[in-house]
């Protein structure tokens, strides 16, 4: 069916568009028609009204089909008004002014600038629309039409598209930069009836809201205050801020992150979201049915085992156990829950998640928030291996710290860490000047091919399903491997992180691409920032791997910024100049980290090499410890200045960790509830 034709008939003046919109002035009385209703719909008519002129309120009276609609006291900030349309096939419509203004130089009489004059059939609705009580965005791209990054008045409506076979959920991000004392109650109206209520307190809060089913929504936002002018600072009279506004479907695969959840961070890996001490968590019908487990990754801050999660569905608790330290990847079985709710899968099923204790925080003295826990990839799966296979990975780390703990040296647990040898041979020859690669090889005699891929990890058994990390112990180039891509993959599948050391010079499109995606900490080791001071090092293939590195860090863009770029430089008087170069390369491919290591102080080294018109002495290269500090402190000035963390090698052991003093003290529960 043909869209609603609108007709500007008197009292309209032209054309004018501002930064945001397109808009008409009207005088005292103006008129439009709209044609081609259908009778079997329900549409409602929306607009933009304002005017350039303070401390005028003028009163705009609007009838329709010689009917008084409404009557509005109309201020001078664009703001939203929305009427439902009676269900005629053709309307006529009036805007009555109580009063005009008369501008010096301009001849017309000047009433309102109506912008976004639309007809809605709220049948077609694929998004929330906003109603009545919205200002403008404030921020241009935002489209007029979407309910996002706009302030709303104490009173707002929205519109919504239904299915009455369907419930579906409602998430509002909403808050104030206002004093908490100044907070405001809102309730949520769907259909005239009251649903919840809740107080907001912070610039940024998560709500979410189950809605019952129905074919259509007309919902209203009413807060008890709006803030005054005194508190603002602005003329508008603000209610609250509506950062975004979504719908979920159950009918769309899908896990949701109610309350209790801050918003995504890059981290040092994965994006995550920290957990508050409870949070919820909403899984969809199309979720439950194609899954039967939920996964994701957890950092703990605790190193002993001491912060345990729970989980309940309504107030029985589905399962319990300790968060192990650093990043780990859980499985939690669904089936049960599923099954314990209802015969019939739920629309949605909502979780509680809980911790018994947050990060203290002393540890993080800068940031106010509550920090429970950190979160993410939620996902589903239904790979009854992996699931098994993370429970034994779960119970053998707890089993390993206890060991540890306990002093023991015989164990019945594995190693969380593997070390594997995935190549033995080096792609630069003559190798790198500082490196002790010719040594080793006569130490090791003849070099004997070992074949290493799938079946080899796998024949590891429990010291392969165990680990958590698998790092590469190699004194070769990892990714001249011939079954790189092969290896990699295995490592996903089972969720294993992965430590691999390259040099740089074995880049291809087609091992980048193996790369990308993967849990990977890659360590590049270029130790220079230019041709010259490469050459000195290495050999003349600079020019090579730049390139190959820009690649890389483009197509890991598309994959959440994996693998994790590493860039090595260990300090020599060779590349002394070179540090500030090496960040400036570093900003140009995003690498997440400069990894300041330290060159191996060797016992009488006899190491030497001539290399790029440069003669290296290792003993020579050796810096003095007081030139090694100012280093290091040039290297912290020039994270900051080029915002890429450092990671300063120099300094292993010397820091102790957060609950390091209870890790010593024994403080340690090791048991589940």
């Amino acid at each position: 069916m043909a869209l609603p034709e609108i007709s500007y008939l008197s009292g309209w003046y032209e054309e004018e568009k501002n930064a945001q919109l397109t808009y008409r002035w009207m005088s005292r009385q103006a008129k439009l028609s709209v044609k081609g209703l259908s009778k079997e719909k329900k549409y409602v008519l929306s607009f933009l009204a304002g005017h350039s002129f303070a401390d005028w309120t003028p009163e705009l009276t609007l009838i329709i089909s010689g009917k008084i609609i409404s009557v509005e006291q109309i201020a001078s900030p664009f703001a939203s008004y929305a009427y439902f349309l009676p269900q005629e096939d053709n309307l006529e419509i009036e805007f009555n002014l109580s009063e005009i203004k008369h501008v010096a130089g301009d001849p017309r009489d000047l009433g309102l600038m109506i912008g976004a004059l639309q007809v809605i059939d709220l049948s077609s609705l694929e998004s929330p629309f906003p109603l009545t009580g919205w200002y403008l965005p404030e921020e241009k791209d935002v489209l007029l039409q979407m309910p996002r990054k706009r302030w709303i008045k104490n009173q707002a409506s929205l519109a919504l598209r239904g299915d009455r076979n369907e419930e579906l959920l409602l998430e509002l991000i909403l808050g104030h930069p206002f004093p908490i004392d100044n907070s405001p109650n809102i309730k949520i109206f769907v259909n005239n009836k009251e649903l919840a209520e809740k107080r907001i307190t912070s610039e940024r809060q998560k709500w979410l809201l189950k809605l019952p089913s129905s074919e259509e929504f007309f919902i209203q936002l009413t807060s008890d205050h709006a803030f005054p002018v005194d508190i603002s600072g602005d003329t508008r009279s603000l209610g609250l801020f509506i950062h975004e506004i979504k719908v979920h479907s159950p009918q769309k695969v899908e896990i949701v992150l109610g309350e209790g959840w801050y918003e995504a961070e890059s981290g040092e890996f994965y994006p995550f979201h920290w957990m508050q001490q409870t949070s919820r968590l909403f899984l969809s019908s199309a979720e439950l049915c194609q899954n039967k487990y939920l996964s994701f990754y957890a950092f703990s801050e605790y190193a002993n085992l001491t912060q345990e999660l729970s989980i309940f569905l309504g107030e029985r608790k589905l399962d319990s156990f300790p968060l192990l330290h650093k990043w780990n990847f859980y499985s939690l079985d669904l089936q049960e829950a599923v099954q314990s709710k209802q015969k019939e899968v739920p629309h949605w099923l909502e979780l509680k998640l809980a911790l018994n204790k947050t990060f203290p925080s002393r540890y993080h003295p800068h940031d106010s928030r509550e920090l429970g826990a950190r979160f993410s990839w939620f996902s589903g799966h239904q790979d009854d291996e992996l699931h098994q296979k993370t429970l034994a990975f779960h119970q053998n780390a707890r089993l390993n710290y206890q060991e540890m703990m306990a002093g023991k040296t015989v164990l019945s647990s594995f190693p969380l860490n593997l070390g594997i040898d995935l190549y033995a041979r080096c792609n630069i020859k003559p190798p790198c000047v500082y490196c002790l690669w010719t040594s080793m090889k006569k130490l090791e005699g003849k070099y004997v091919h070992v074949k290493v891929d799938e079946k080899t990890l796998l024949g590891y058994g429990p010291f392969f399903t165990s680990a958590r990390t698998l790092v590469n112990c190699s004194f070769g180039e990892p990714l001249l491997h011939p079954r790189l891509k092969e290896i990699l993959d295995l490592c996903a599948r089972y969720r294993k992180f992965i430590e691999i050391s390259t040099n740089g010079q074995a880049f291809t499109s087609e091992i980048i691409d193996a790369l990308v995606g993967k849990p990977i900490f890659l360590y590049i080791s270029l130790d220079a920032a230019t041709r010259e001071t490469y050459a000195k090092i290495r050999n003349d293939n600079w020019d090579a791997i730049i390139p190959r590195l820009v690649e890389l860090n483009k197509k890991r863009k598309k994959f959440h910024y994996l693998p994790k770029i590493y860039m090595v430089f260990m300090p020599m008087k060779v590349n002394r100049g070179d540090l500030e170069e090496y960040f400036k390369l570093c900003q140009r491919i995003e690498a997440d980290a400069v990894v300041l290591r330290p060159l191996l102080y060797l016992h009488e080294p006899k190491i030497e090499a001539y290399r790029g018109g440069y003669h290296f002495v290792y003993k020579d290269e050796l810096l003095p410890e007081e030139e090694i500090k100012e280093i290091i402190t040039q290297a912290r000035k020039l994270s900051k200045k080029y915002k890429i963390p450092l990671a300063n090698q120099f300094e292993f052991g010397q820091r102790k960790e957060p609950q390091a003093e209870e890790f010593e003290s024994g403080l340690i529960d090791f048991q589940r509830s």
